[in-house]
């Protein structure tokens, strides 16, 4: 697992995932950023181990641990499960923040527009596009494609976020759905993936100032 370490510290970009269900969603909670202080939106403290079991338990549960030892679930809902798991993703090669704005044309005919549309910003939209490296083993990989397949009947989401890259401490970050997972297996237990993650509401940008 060390290899996938070394090539995402190559990369320089840190992306981080906590699993939540649908009612544990807070729009208003998004801001605090990234790190390891009380109030961050997603606490880096201690991200969760590669090596731990990961399963799927009913619709709507990842279960952490041991199956035989009574493992639990990692899927944040402000009720049953009030305490955050996070992930984070290694092995990357892209992490691609992308926008969109939609907007309506407004058709005018005066001596200021001289006959050209005005176009109003209505709505906006993001997401990531993530690409990478995984052993089939590790955790963060698992979680992934749990959250992936989850994401209908289980109304799986996650908070997602992204720092970097290496020497900034710009972050993105937000809620998102994680849908088209694409993987290919490269040699033995190492598999590439790709998996779009769909802004649920908006996202915060913290960008570097330093």
């Amino acid at each position: 697992m060390s290899s996938c370490s070394q090539y995402a510290a190559a990369f320089g970009y840190e992306v981080y995932l906590v699993p939540v269900s649908a009612c544990g969603v807070d729009l208003s909670a998004v801001n605090g950023g990234i790190g390891t202080t009380a109030g961050s939106f997603i606490d880096i403290t201690s991200p969760l181990v590669y090596t731990t079991p990961i399963n799927a338990g009913t619709a709507g549960q990842i279960m952490a641990g041991d199956p035989g030892a009574s493992p639990v679930d990692i899927v944040y809902d402000n009720n049953v499960i009030t305490t955050e798991t996070t992930v984070k993703l290694t092995g990357l090669s892209n992490a691609s923040l992308e926008t969109d704005t939609g907007s309506e044309t407004v058709q005018t005919y005066d001596s200021e527009n001289r006959g050209f549309d005005q176009n109003v910003a209505l709505t906006k939209s993001w997401s990531l596009s993530i690409e990478g490296m995984s052993q089939f083993t590790d955790a963060a990989y698992k979680v992934v494609r749990l959250l992936e397949q989850g994401a209908v009947d289980g109304s799986l989401k996650a908070k997602v976020g992204r720092v970097g890259p290496t020497g900034t401490t710009e972050a993105v970050y937000g809620y998102g759905t994680l849908t088209n997972f694409s993987e290919s297996v490269e040699a033995g237990s190492i598999v590439s993936y790709s998996i779009e993650i769909t802004g649920f509401g908006p996202y915060k940008l913290d960008l570097d100032n330093n």
